[in-house]
């Protein structure tokens, strides 16, 4: 993981699952990373952009 990863994943699982909700401009804000940076984040991790890994999270919530 870099650092880059640590520290979005930092502020993200601490407040899971309502983090995933964030704009990724407050997760960008809250972590000092650019936006770009934080969508190559959500890439690494499976998702195709930033829209569908918040709606992971909105359909855990919605359950």
């Amino acid at each position: 993981m870099t650092k880059t990863h640590r520290k979005v994943a930092r502020v993200v699982l601490p407040h899971y699952p309502a983090a995933g909700l964030q704009a990724i401009a407050e997760v960008a804000a809250k972590t000092v990373i650019h936006t770009r940076s934080i969508i190559r984040c959500v890439k690494k991790i499976g998702f195709v952009c930033y829209p569908k890994y918040r709606k992971t999270f909105n359909r855990g919530i919605d359950k």
